[in-house]
């Protein structure tokens, strides 16, 4: 559930975010990109591995991480890593988890886009349009459940 609520916090800029992150909210979260994921499948947009395996190594680079998982470029994560007592190797878990959503998202976000305003012509491209659609999808899935 930590690496959960990580993973929201990670996408969040108010600084003082994780004291208001509640269990549920991460849980809808990380299920929203789940389904995000899931729909993009479905319509034909996939991540491979070799793609998450590279922005992984691009991270580990950007953010100077040592072999024994010091890193050694970035104090935001030096601190975060201090704070919620996390390795760094933890702390990939979390930003692994999320990788598919945060490379799918734009793509997957103008597809929406134009299907969405074929049937709505009021529709408004950005993170809201996303989520509202992937709150849909959640309300289904836990509506069949």
């Amino acid at each position: 559930m930590e690496i959960a609520k990580l993973m929201l916090v990670q996408n969040n800029s108010d600084n003082n975010a994780e004291q208001a992150v509640s269990t549920d909210e991460a849980l809808n979260s990380v299920l929203k990109k789940k389904l995000l994921v899931r729909d993009a499948a479905e319509r034909g947009f996939v991540i491979d591995d070799a793609e998450i395996e590279q922005s992984l190594a691009d991270i580990r680079e950007n953010l100077g991480v040592t072999d024994n998982g010091t890193v050694t470029k970035n104090d935001e994560v030096q601190k975060l890593l201090k704070e919620s007592g996390l390795t760094y190797s933890e702390y990939e878990k979390a930003i692994e988890m999320n990788l598919p959503y945060a490379l799918l998202y734009y793509d997957y976000a103008k597809l929406l886009y134009e299907e969405l305003s074929q049937k709505q012509s009021d529709v408004v491209f950005g993170d809201e349009m996303v989520d509202a659609y992937l709150e849909t999808l959640l309300t289904e899935l836990k509506s069949n459940s």
